[in-house]
């Protein structure tokens, strides 16, 4: 068995220069499994807007449920995704960036797989106009449609070029099946550009969703032992994945130690570049493989050995990773072999 301990060593490098090499792949990785995107009929038409509702953010942050599942799951499988054009909404997400740093530390008083009120399966297009009008943006709705489909919102900060929150909704049917919550930078050039924001979503890191959901039905690495180029610092991937509450996250960021043949993987938020959740409707028959083309890649990276089961990268089964890691501190470690 792989022991794990406590990194006090690592490669030394500059942070300030690869920090921002990591963030610029990782705008550009994540525009890329966006999925393609087209214009809608009615793109660029006002819409009827909606009754408003009035929206009170509670003052504590919401305290996530308690789930814990070990069902297996076939990562094997080839799954059939949904690829359908994804329309770019019209209304423009307000740049009152401290609104929305309140509403990921409190989520708006649900537990996930809820977000910011929204329940997947459930919300329709009503409550996520009213979530963008309560700070100032335009009435929208988009309809309903047979296939599952993406889109996209960007949420803008008006003292930067930067887009640190993509929100995007799955909606079939006129009903939001699920959400895709991605961060990034969370940490870039030393420290974080939006510290706010950093720390609200802290409580999504590795350590605690593992402490609040209990064990994962599969933890899957992806950490290799040379850097993509000379002094870089050596980075990893991440999926967590609850398949029966029907969430999933992904990290990725700075944390990976050579040690003679093997490799220490050391999740650290301080060193976390980007994380993305996804949060679906298992009652609606909605997988995880359906949202992106990056969780539909997932069988294939396995086969090709890039993405490693626990299991095999470390000896251990993932309720003995949730155990060693739920609420552990930063710089905790965990023994893996190296991939061929």
């Amino acid at each position: 068995m792989r022991q794990l301990r406590t990194n006090r060593e690592g490669p030394q490098h500059d942070p300030v220069r690869w920090r921002s090499f990591l963030f610029l792949i990782g705008t550009l990785t994540a525009t890329m499994l966006g999925g393609c995107r087209s214009l809608g009929p009615d793109q660029g038409r006002a819409t009827e807007p909606p009754q408003t509702k009035t929206r009170v953010i509670p003052a504590a942050s919401a305290t996530m449920s308690t789930l814990a599942t070990t069902a297996p799951i076939d990562w094997t499988a080839t799954p059939t995704p949904r690829r359908t054009p994804t329309p770019i909404p019209t209304a423009q997400p307000s740049q009152d960036i401290d609104f929305w740093t309140e509403a990921i530390r409190t989520n708006l008083g649900c537990d996930l797989p809820c977000w910011w009120g929204m329940q997947p399966g459930q919300a329709t297009w009503d409550e996520v106009s009213n979530l963008f009008t309560a700070v100032g943006g335009r009435p929208f709705a988009f309809g309903s449609s047979d296939d599952l489909k993406r889109y996209d919102f960007y949420i803008h900060s008006a003292e930067s070029d930067l887009q640190p929150v993509v929100f995007a909704t799955w909606e079939r049917d006129g009903v939001i099946r699920g959400f895709e919550v991605g961060i990034s930078p969370l940490h870039m050039d030393g420290g974080s550009p939006f510290p706010g924001i950093t720390s609200a979503f802290q409580q999504y890191s590795l350590q605690g969703l593992l402490a609040s959901l209990g064990d994962p039905t599969a933890v899957l690495i992806d950490a290799r032992p040379i850097p993509a180029e000379e002094a870089a610092p050596m980075i990893y991937g991440m999926w967590l994945h609850w398949e029966e509450a029907g969430i999933a996250a992904y990290y990725e960021g700075e944390g990976v130690v050579p040690r003679g043949e093997e490799l220490s993987l050391c999740p650290d938020y301080s060193k976390l570049v980007s994380s993305r959740l996804y949060l679906w409707s298992v009652e609606e028959g909605l997988t995880l493989a359906e949202m992106t083309s990056a969780t539909a890649d997932i069988p294939a990276q396995i086969a090709a050995g890039r993405l490693r089961p626990i299991q095999d990268a470390a000896q251990i089964q993932p309720s003995e990773f949730a155990r060693r890691f739920a609420d552990a501190p930063d710089g905790t470690c965990v023994d893996i072999e190296a991939p061929p």
